[in-house]
């Protein structure tokens, strides 16, 4: 399993795959489950620390609809729409 935004990765895994999942929730979705997000305590030295980032995060996510790098919602539609075998797509938070 991979886990990521990164398409140029991705699409290096791609031939070896046999199935997709990708996660295209609305923005409002993305910006809430950021804020709901629990401490990353490899990536931080605390929650505050953590919490210092969250607006940048939250004008990063808001931007992915109309970026064109990597990381955006462009590139990753045109990935899952490439890809031949199984795939799902997640348009909600599940529970």
């Amino acid at each position: 399993m991979i886990k990521g935004c990164y398409t140029d990765l991705l699409e290096l895994s791609i031939p070896y795959a046999s199935e997709i999942i990708f996660m295209n929730l609305p923005i409002e979705n993305c910006i809430e489950n950021a804020k709901n997000r629990p401490w990353e305590a490899h990536k931080y030295s605390s929650k505050a620390a953590q919490d210092e980032n969250l607006p940048m995060l939250i004008d990063w996510i808001s931007q992915y609809s109309n970026r064109e790098d990597t990381f955006s919602l462009g590139t990753h539609k045109n990935l899952f729409a490439q890809f031949s075998a199984k795939k799902i797509l997640i348009t909600n938070n599940q529970t």
